[in-house]
């Protein structure tokens, strides 16, 4: 697994907090094709220092809990949808709310792509684009044929400066004539301290963007409106230690959120 460097390493660690959450007596997400995944790489990997990261730990599994119930709302209302993982890293969400009707497409760095490939087996309606997503060429792989389309990103734009978010909306605008998209937002107030970060600070991976309402995106972008904007802290109280319940007002401010936004030519 030497060959994730950076920011493509980080998805190393979703993948281990998916793999521990599964083995649990009563896991939150219950990833079992995660799980699956961790057991032939973890001997490959020095996850000594992540046990102890129940920040992050609990953090994780409660933002992709709250990902998982607002794709599947989606997917109510739209179960013929195509949706596109934006840096999906080692994610296995496709396999956690597949309804059997959607396609899905993994955008990522080629050698992310490789390793994906590498541990989960062909499906007919999951595609796989290795690209950087700067690079405007990827977009011309989706074949939406007209048919709803949501775009999820997970722990990807924090990596991202202003001027390369800006990029990527431009990209999905020009190539994409209509679209729901959710973007998970760091806290501002943890821009350039990922040193500070119980499992990051171990990585070459620097916060460079975040957000506490996400209104830059539309900002940027004036045809794409924000709808929605949702907090992780409800479901990592819950799932988290209790005594944290203590520190809820400082949670709420620095814990990430989901920011749901709407685009229409």
């Amino acid at each position: 697994m030497d060959t994730l460097q950076g920011v493509s390493a980080t998805s190393l660690l979703t993948l281990y907090v998916r793999a521990i959450d599964a083995s649990t007596a009563q896991p939150v997400l219950g990833d079992k094709k995660a799980g699956a995944i961790w057991r032939q790489v973890k001997e490959s990997i020095d996850y000594t220092s992540w046990k102890t990261a129940k920040k992050s730990y609990y953090g994780i599994l409660a933002r992709a809990f709250i990902i998982d119930r607002e794709v599947k709302k989606f997917l109510s209302l739209h179960p013929d949808s195509i949706v596109i993982s934006l840096g999906c890293g080692l994610d296995t969400r496709f396999y956690r709310i597949d309804n059997g009707f959607i396609d899905w497409y993994n955008v990522d760095f080629p050698e992310i792509i490789h390793l994906r490939e590498q541990f989960l087996t062909p499906h007919k309606r999951i595609h796989n684009i290795g690209a950087s997503l700067l690079d405007a060429a990827w977009a011309k792989q989706v074949d939406t044929i007209g048919r709803p389309v949501l775009f999820v990103s997970e722990g990807v734009f924090m990596y991202f400066t202003t001027s390369d978010i800006q990029k990527i909306l431009q990209i999905l605008q020009t190539n994409f004539s209509c679209f729901t998209m959710y973007i998970d937002l760091l806290s501002k107030y943890l821009v350039h301290h990922s040193k500070q970060h119980d499992m990051c600070r171990y990585m070459e991976a620097e916060f460079t963007w975040g957000s506490q309402h996400g209104k830059e995106i539309a900002m940027w972008a004036p045809r794409i409106k924000q709808t929605d904007l949702l907090s992780f802290t409800p479901k990592l109280l819950q799932i988290g230690p209790w005594y944290w319940r203590f520190m809820a007002p400082i949670m709420y401010m620095l814990n990430n959120r989901l920011g749901i936004y709407e685009y229409k030519k």
